[in-house]
């Protein structure tokens, strides 16, 4: 891709590639490539709109940051770097229809701390103990369905029923036509840019389709616990108060959108890829086997890192600024590149190496601190540590096969299928 003189905004795109579907389309490994050719120029750089779009794009470009260390400063300068009125993804979608399906991703302070902080009051000790249980049963039936199927697939009968029980667990959905429904439109909007996933539909009807689907869905289990209020999160959010306020239906249909994305895809990816690093690298499985207990939890960790489930959030600059160097004017979409942070060499020794006792202290793939950190990171180190814990307590020789197939995606990390065996 050459450089190309953007006029509109007077400056040149970088001759690097990361807009493309063909780029996207890539092994993880070789885009790896390109990201850290992107940090050694500095870590800031101006690129076309991602040709993945649901709607032609509105803006010229958006800003690159690539660096750990710029990625965590802007993550956390929210005054500077603005999560509202903008698209929050790479992709140019109108921003109250995304906002109808990201919830409090898609504000500042103090709004955003107003809905944080009810949100917040529906993760009580009891409901975390009931969650606890959800993991605890989902994680051994996963495995037993896995023993029942034999050699094969690893993400439909794992990856996927995993996190999908989990998070329609803990919103109350018992219906299992709707879980499967619901894990199926995250995945056909998060990467309804992908040929293969898309089949012949285009970009717009894939994206409307599946936002419309989701939010119907919403909708429903909504006005359900209205007229019959049960033992499940989304109760306890309607029930939630602070300071005299509650959360409305809508702000309730969203936060149950975002939960459903967040928590089903960022955590079965993160599933999928951590077999296939422990396949990989089999001394980093034989240190985990000789002490499970002991060192699981930084081997979900650096999965997390290895994975870097969201690639990238979006902010907008609220005032002319400079970031690594470079002038960024306001108004413009700065994209923060976790997938990069997390290879940072400035930062991790041999970041291309999974490393299961990795000092992890400056991984981002949660987000880069400040009021955005992932509110579920907890929840997913507990569903990654409880079903590897089972997985490879049942199957210790289990392992990857064959090459992945990879969703092209320039917002998530998705490996669709992978198969699977053991001794």
């Amino acid at each position: 891709m050459t450089a190309t003189v953007n006029t509109a905004a007077d400056r040149p795109y970088d001759d690097l590639d990361i807009s493309s579907i063909e780029f996207w389309g890539r092994a993880p490994e070789v885009r790896d490539q390109t990201f850290a050719e992107l940090r050694a120029k500095g870590g800031v750089s101006w690129h076309p709109p991602v040709e993945a779009q649901p709607v032609p794009a509105a803006h010229a470009g958006f800003w690159a940051v690539t660096r750990n260390d710029l990625v965590v400063g802007a993550s956390r300068d929210w005054e500077r770097f603005s999560s509202a009125d903008v698209s929050i993804t790479v992709y140019d979608a109108p921003h109250e229809i995304q906002k109808s399906v990201t919830a409090f991703l898609s504000m500042d302070p103090p709004e955003h701390t107003r809905y944080r902080r009810l949100v917040s009051k529906a993760f009580t000790p009891r409901q975390l103990k009931r969650i606890d249980g959800v993991i605890t049963a989902a994680a051994k039936r996963c495995v037993d369905a896995l023993e029942a199927a034999g050699p094969g697939d690893f993400v439909p009968v794992v990856s996927n029923y995993m996190p999908s029980q989990v998070i329609t667990g803990m919103i109350g959905v018992d219906d299992q036509d709707m879980r499967e429904e619901l894990v199926d439109l995250t995945v056909r909007l998060l990467a309804f840019g992908d040929p293969g996933i898309r089949d012949g539909v285009n970009m717009f009807e894939m994206f409307a389709t599946t936002i419309f689907g989701l939010h119907a869905a919403a909708n429903k289990y909504v006005a359900l616990r209205r007229s019959k209020p049960g033992d499940d999160l989304v109760t306890a959010l309607m029930d939630a108060e602070v300071d005299g306020e509650r959360l409305t239906d809508e702000e309730i249909v969203s936060f149950f959108c975002a939960l459903v994305v967040a928590g089903t895809d960022t955590t079965r990816n993160t599933i999928t890829f951590g077999l296939k690093a422990l396949t990989d690298f089999p001394e980093q499985r034989r240190l985990l086997l000789e002490d499970t207990p002991g060192r699981i939890d930084s081997a979900v960790v650096e999965m997390a890192r290895w994975v870097s489930p969201v690639g990238s959030f979006v902010r907008r600059a609220t005032r002319d600024t400079e970031l690594g160097g470079r002038k960024i004017t306001a108004g413009d979409r700065v994209a923060l590149w976790y997938l990069s942070a997390n290879r940072d060499e400035a930062v991790f020794e041999n970041p291309w190496e999974f490393d299961i006792l990795r000092d992890n202290a400056h991984q981002v793939a949660w987000g880069g601190g400040g009021p955005h950190y992932c509110l579920g990171a907890n929840l997913a180190k507990l569903e990654l540590r409880t079903l590897f814990t089972e997985l490879l307590g049942r199957f210790p020789t289990i392992r990857s096969v064959g090459e992945p197939t990879y969703a092209s995606s320039p917002f998530v990390s998705s490996i669709e299928h992978l198969n699977c065996e053991w001794d």
